[in-house]
């Protein structure tokens, strides 16, 4: 499930975390709090880095998240290869704890076969264009890094008016809509914009998606739980669709228009059909779940999870008909191209 997002620094002194717990002004954080790892990983990450923690317990982010030790470990452009660069249908699963994107073939996941490293801090939500182009939410740098087709460095990278992006996606009309748990917004750069076009005020906003007349679809979280709102194109106010579960994931789209909704607590997805509020298909996901996509033949849906994994359920028979696992550290974002279901 996913937590509130507050950073707090840790004690400087690791010797007196592990040995007393921190003690001075301001909050305290008890070694029993941390991860439940080898003493000298624990000496680094108090001494070197920062945690996510919240009183509330809500972050945005899930239960299993950790920052990478130190930031961004990798600043090399990673590898690809021949069939990595080609068109052929791949999966990219945003890793977390190693600052990477891995890239595997859709039709046999079984290892990786390339990997983008550059420009990559704390990768979480993705999206793939229907020009094939990769676009990533970097909550670390709080940035937007897009990659061509076949390439390991950012062609683009947006950060003016971004605060901690966890999600992000593109419409048909060029438009990049990015999703920001802490800040309360979805940030909008209209085509061939480097600076926010439009900035929504959602509470808590998960998941960005759009159907096929380019309406924004955001998942978002608020007083009474998990809901979705749809804003017509370039609109500042949107209607809420009456859906409601109790923690508000992901969000995508169908070619029917369906809303497909990820409850983080219930750890299920659900199938919504236009102005339904009421789910015509539940299927189970367990694990800590964060992001989803849709194969182009919106027969399977992938789900990310901390585990890591992502895992891969048949619609139609709500069954599990694979997992991708190799050489994951984590497993935050995925998705798919060619991309599902609009042609942008």
């Amino acid at each position: 499930m996913l937590y509130g997002n507050r950073r707090s620094a840790l004690c400087t002194s690791a010797a007196l975390l592990l040995l007393a717990g921190c003690s001075g002004g301001g909050s305290q954080t008890s070694n029993s709090a941390l991860p439940q790892i080898a003493q000298p990983q624990q000496v680094l990450r108090a001494a070197a880095s920062t945690r996510f923690e919240s009183p509330t317990g809500r972050m945005g982010l899930p239960a299993g998240f950790a920052a990478p030790i130190g930031g961004v470990r990798e600043t090399s452009p990673g590898w690809l290869s021949e069939d990595a660069k080609t068109g052929a249908a791949k999966v990219y699963v945003t890793d977390d704890a190693a600052n990477a994107v891995y890239i595997y073939k859709a039709a046999s996941p079984t290892a990786p076969i390339g990997t983008i490293t550059n420009g990559l801090s704390e990768p979480l939500g993705s999206f793939v264009d229907g020009s094939g182009k990769l676009y990533v939410a970097n909550l670390g740098s709080s940035s937007v890094t897009v990659y061509a087709p076949g390439k390991t460095a950012p062609s683009k990278t947006y950060t003016s008016g971004l605060s901690e992006p966890i999600g992000v996606a593109v419409g048909s009309d060029g438009t990049i809509y990015v999703s920001e748990f802490e800040a309360g917004a979805v940030v909008e750069y209209y085509k061939g914009k480097s600076t926010p076009s439009l900035t929504l005020s959602v509470p808590e906003p998960e998941g960005v998606a759009l159907d096929s007349s380019n309406n924004l679809y955001v998942s978002y979280n608020g007083s009474s739980g998990g809901a979705v709102l749809k804003f017509k194109p370039k609109a500042k106010t949107g209607t809420d669709l009456g859906i409601t579960v109790q923690f508000s994931g992901d969000v995508k789209l169908d070619k029917k228009n369906d809303v497909i909704l990820e409850d983080q607590i219930a750890q299920t997805v659900n199938f919504y059909r236009p102005n339904a509020t009421l789910p015509y298909k539940t299927i189970a996901v367990g694990g800590d779940a964060y992001k989803l996509a849709l194969n182009s033949y919106e027969t399977s849906v992938y789900v990310a999870t901390v585990n890591p994994a992502v895992n891969i359920y048949g619609i139609a028979s709500g069954m599990l008909t694979g997992s991708i696992t190799s050489g994951l550290q984590s497993a935050y974002g995925v998705s798919l191209s060619p991309a599902a279901p609009l042609d942008n």
